[in-house]
């Protein structure tokens, strides 16, 4: 038996692109009786139109030294093609390209209220690999952490507005 050892080479980006992000709207979707998740409204500006990318939400507390954005951003590809029946990513409805205002929602993250996140947008390639940087931006969702249910009149006071929708959320991680 003959051992040959090697190691896979570091990931680089291939693609110049980049996003500007802003957080355009926050409001609070009652899922069931007095229970809330946050709708998050994201707009994405690339510097290239053509350049398809993915937007994810991970909470501050899952990253760390050991477990970074980049490792979270594979980790949601990763999930997509396993549970979200992703099978060619030239084609995928997730991937978004042009200047959009994406909702939360509308891609299943069920994020939790009163909790800080990052926002990461990225670009995909028709393979399934990450083409650019990753682009980030710190958010803190509107309600109360503790009980993951919100007050109305918090939303209320910071100008964001509450629906009462029937919704059907994943929590994608």
């Amino acid at each position: 038996m003959i051992k040959y050892f090697f190691t896979t080479p570091e990931w680089q980006v291939t693609s110049n692109g980049t996003f500007t992000l802003s957080v355009e709207n926050q409001e609070l979707v009652e899922v069931a009786e007095n229970d809330y998740i946050v709708n998050i409204k994201l707009k994405v500006t690339p510097s290239n139109a053509s350049e398809r990318y993915y937007i994810a939400f991970v909470e501050n507390s899952m990253l760390d030294d050991n477990y970074t954005m980049y490792d979270f951003a594979f980790d949601a590809i990763y999930s997509e093609e396993i549970y979200g029946g992703v099978r060619d990513w030239g084609t995928a409805e997730i991937l978004s390209s042009g200047e959009k205002v994406l909702a939360s929602m509308d891609y299943g993250w069920g994020i939790y209220p009163g909790t800080d996140y990052k926002i990461l947008v990225f670009g995909v390639d028709s393979k399934g690999l990450v083409t650019t940087e990753i682009a980030s931006i710190d958010c803190a969702t509107i309600g109360d952490a503790a009980t993951k249910n919100t007050v109305r009149t918090s939303a209320v006071k910071k100008n964001f507005k509450t629906t009462k929708a029937p919704v059907s959320v994943i929590d994608r991680m």
